[in-house]
């Protein structure tokens, strides 16, 4: 029987991340540019050498057909440039960094020179060349500046080293293909892991079912004990088996519910299906090391991290189905690898990923490496939603306080004058800011007063609202950002690097939220003593939580408690594009007694007098029948 030949695209990009990475984790703080600086970066680079050049040609588009044992490779990809010198030509790679021209040498970056090889050999194929040149320019916009490293090759030297690559690229390939078959052909015949069905649970999964096909955003409200995680979770798994997704993101605020989508899954698996999942758990909580740090001068196991990265994807992935936290830290520790990247990495290649809310919604945590372009083939499953409300807030909002920075003033006084002053200027905006919001009787103007000489404002109030931003004190911040990022570049090792790295990532934070402010958000001003904090904070992340979920194709929002339905549906990012779904409690209304004792106070002037009362109260209620109880006390506190 003759084997059928397997056609797929790649781009050089996908290639080289994939079979050439090595080296070191290193902190993405000390290259933390900017998608636009990239981009005028590349352009700055460009002009200049069509100046140097006429022939130069930016931004060409290149395509080669790789054909390796039963595989067909379309490569793509685009050159930066090409050069032609007299009779020599020059494939053209510019990298844009903050980092020090200085710090970097020929061996920075193997996969820069590993991108740059391959255009080299796929332009020597089209254009029939038996040598060729690189260049490889790194580009710093801060000092606009630029440092270039030049090599030949052959072409016999370019298909070796390009084919080696494609050759481990291809193997994993082929590993993957045969699992998604694998996967594929169990889920099919997948039926409902229990023998019947809780109420409304059956109705449940066809909806869910159907809003994955109609690519809806569903909210349902559903009573503790219908099974939901189950209900939702099949039908997913079910749609990815006929391709309408390709990966599952379920996603909650406890660490239980996150065991029991694991347990619903491995209930699956009991019944012949195979997938692959994972518990994605914190860096704080996966690191080996007392401090975390990521620092491979630190780290053992961020130091040549990408050296073995490879091999224990591949041995967890070959040997586990269910990635917990337990098995990820064992892998870990056998192959040397920091557990945390290690978990990013092997999410990669997990059909269904059980993680917090941050890791979709908050825009300092989310998973970049899937969620940098939006309509991906997910389906999100949002648990126990009405926790997202208030989670969402904090995810949008940030705050800073003045001591923050003015405890940071003594430290760089003599180290670092110029981000003393800016810091110093951040202190003497805020005083400013506390002046007009918190102003005493000293500090009042005359018009401040009524015509009958009473004052119009109320000092004694520790917290005022606006519904402006705080433009004068962000101008500030991002002007100490600009000159915190260089220092920190070029002192890397000061004995103040790490206070200076904290303040700088509250300010950023603090930067980047200011970023989204809109009439959904408000600035609250709020003293303490001589200490004011400034918070931005979003009353309304409606918005800001659809845009999250149109990174995928279909979301369900589940809930014991969703209602009123408008209100969720609306603040919770639902949008033009969603449905309500609730279901009947599959208890009966017998088994439930409410009993009301309005015989005691628990105002607060009474409580002293009430306390044995109530606990006697308690105690007799629960002491008549073995069961669960739960107890309320009134809001009213007054």
């Amino acid at each position: 029987m003759k084997k059928e030949n397997i056609i797929f695209e790649l781009s050089v990009g996908e290639l080289v991340t994939f079979s050439a990475n090595s080296g070191d984790i290193k902190s993405s703080f000390f290259d933390n540019l900017k998608a636009t600086d990239g981009i005028e970066g590349h352009q700055y680079v460009q002009k200049k050498y069509c100046v140097l050049y006429d022939s130069y040609e930016s931004e060409y588009t290149i395509n080669s057909v790789l054909k390796r044992d039963l595989y067909t490779i379309n490569l793509s990809g685009r050159i930066d440039g090409i050069i032609k010198v007299n009779d020599s030509i020059y494939v053209h790679e510019i990298k844009t960094t903050r980092l020090s021209l200085e710090s970097i040498f020929k061996s920075h970056n193997m996969m820069h020179w590993a991108q740059v090889k391959i255009y080299a050999y796929m332009y020597c194929i089209r254009h029939g060349l038996s040598n060729i040149n690189i260049m490889l320019t790194y580009y710093n916009p801060d000092m606009q500046s630029e440092k270039t490293f030049e090599e030949s090759y052959t072409l016999q030297e370019l298909c070796d080293y390009t084919m080696s690559l494609t050759d481990i690229y291809i193997d994993w390939k082929k590993l993957i293909s045969a699992w998604h078959d694998k996967k594929t052909a169990s889920i099919i015949p997948l039926h409902f892991p229990f023998d019947s069905y809780r109420r409304g649970q059956k109705s449940l999964i066809f909806k869910v079912y159907n809003a994955i096909k109609s690519s809806l955003i569903m909210f349902v409200q559903a009573p503790t004990g219908t099974g939901k995680t189950l209900s939702t979770i099949y039908p997913a798994i079910k749609s990815m088996g006929e391709q309408s997704i390709s990966r599952i993101f379920y996603l909650t605020a406890k660490n239980i519910t996150r065991e029991v989508a694991g347990k619903a899954i491995d209930d699956m698996r009991k019944k012949g299906l195979f997938i692959k999942s994972l518990i994605l758990t914190s860096k704080e909580k996966s690191c080996f090391n007392d401090e975390v740090t990521c620092l491979p001068e630190k780290c053992e196991y961020a130091k040549g991290y990408y050296d073995r990265i490879r091999e224990a994807v591949r041995d967890i992935f070959i040997n586990e189905d269910f990635f917990t936290f337990d098995i990820i830290q064992t892998y870990a520790e056998k192959h040397q690898v920091c557990p945390f990247e290690f978990s990013l990495d092997i999410s990669i290649w997990s059909d269904v990923i059980i993680c917090d809310y941050n890791y979709l919604f908050d825009p300092r945590a989310s998973l970049k490496r899937f969620f940098e372009i939006p309509n991906g083939n997910y389906c999100f499953l949002i648990d126990e939603a009405h926790n997202l409300v208030d989670r969402a807030r904090d995810m949008y909002s940030s705050v800073i306080t003045q001591s923050d920075f003015s405890s940071m003033s003594i430290s760089l006084v003599n180290v670092a004058p110029k981000l003393n002053k800016l810091i110093t200027d951040i202190v003497l905006c805020m005083t400013d800011i506390k002046r007009k919001f918190f102003k005493t009787k000293y500090d009042l103007e005359f018009d401040e007063y009524d015509n009958l000489g009473n004052m119009r404002y109320s000092f004694e109030k520790n917290m005022k609202v606006s519904p402006d931003s705080p433009d004068i004190l962000l101008k500030i911040i991002n002007s100490f950002l600009i000159n915190a990022e260089t220092w920190l570049i070029k002192n890397n090792g000061s004995e103040i690097f790490e206070l200076v790295l904290d303040i700088y990532f509250k300010a950023y934070n603090f930067s980047k939220i200011s970023e989204l402010y809109s009439e959904k958000y408000v600035t609250i001003y709020d003293k303490s003593d001589n200490n004011i904090a400034v918070k931005l904070f979003c009353i309304d992340p409606s918005f800001l939580l659809n845009e999250k979920l149109k990174l995928g194709k279909a979301s369900a929002l589940f809930s014991a408690t969703l209602t009123p339905n408008n209100y969720f549906s609306y603040i919770l990012g639902g949008g033009d594009n969603f449905a309500n779904y609730s279901i009947p409690s599959p208890f009966s209304s017998e088994n439930l007694l409410v009993f009301i004792d309005d015989s005691i106070s628990t105002k607060y002037r009474d409580r002293y007098k009430t306390y044995d009362k109530i606990v006697d109260h308690i105690l007799s209620a629960v002491s008549q029948r073995i069961g669960n109880y739960m107890v309320f006390f009134p809001l009213l506190n007054i």
